[in-house]
């Protein structure tokens, strides 16, 4: 089983869910479209959140909602006023809190999205498992209102090709978080980092954040630093 991420340039296989493709065109077009996005509480990230929600409004990006989750130690922390209407904040903890002896901020990103695509959190409206989830970095924005989901189905999503984390791949004492996927024969300028944006279906979404975060605690103990 595995689910394909697709990029312009190319496609990245890893291993964690099956590929069958959803072919009800109906189906298709019901879909919901929830645009998230993972942050701490600070005013950098503030000012980050309201530039990309007016990007979204301004350019009419198309969607269900925008979601940011906010993993917050202080529950009576202030958010600034904010004008798009599809624009919503979902407070998740804070998953370093957990972890006192081993702090790594990087936890919060996958914990959060997994808490929130599993119900823990106060949020009525979570997304379905064939709504699509589009999952943005806050420092990212939007310049045109094209969103083409349209080859997004479980097992199939799409995302940016990364360059952070390769070099860690190919260390030995990481190589086993990768299950076999980093020892497979690919050219040699393959490279199985990605990262956001990155479009999937919820269902997908939500396994892709429950391995994520369990990998990024794996790391975290096998290299402290």
């Amino acid at each position: 089983s595995s689910l394909t991420l697709q990029s312009l340039e190319d496609s990245i296989n890893i291993s964690f869910s099956p590929c069958l493709r959803n072919t009800n065109n109906n189906r298709l077009q019901e879909r919901r479209i929830f645009i998230v996005f993972s942050t701490g509480c600070s005013s950098s990230q503030d000012w980050q959140s309201q530039v990309l929600t007016y990007s979204h409004k301004l350019h009419k990006v198309p969607g269900h909602a925008i979601v940011r989750l906010l993993s917050c130690k202080d529950p009576n922390y202030k958010l600034p006023h904010n004008s798009n209407p599809k624009y919503r904040v979902v407070r998740t903890p804070d998953f370093d809190s957990f972890f006192p002896q081993l702090p790594y901020s990087p936890r919060n990103r996958p914990g959060a999205m997994a808490y929130w695509l599993g119900g823990q959190s106060d949020d009525e409206d979570i997304p379905r498992p064939d709504d699509v989830v589009v999952a943005v970095d806050p420092d990212q924005i939007f310049t045109s209102e094209h969103l083409n989901v349209s080859t997004v189905f479980h097992g199939h999503g799409i995302a940016a090709l990364y360059g952070i984390g390769f070099a860690a791949v190919k260390e030995p004492q990481f190589k086993k978080h990768c299950n076999g996927a980093c020892e497979l024969p690919f050219e040699e300028d393959y490279n199985p980092s990605f990262g956001h944006p990155q479009i999937l279906t919820a269902s997908d979404a939500l396994h892709h954040a429950k391995l994520w975060y369990s990998l990024t605690n794996d790391m975290k103990v096998h290299d402290p630093g």
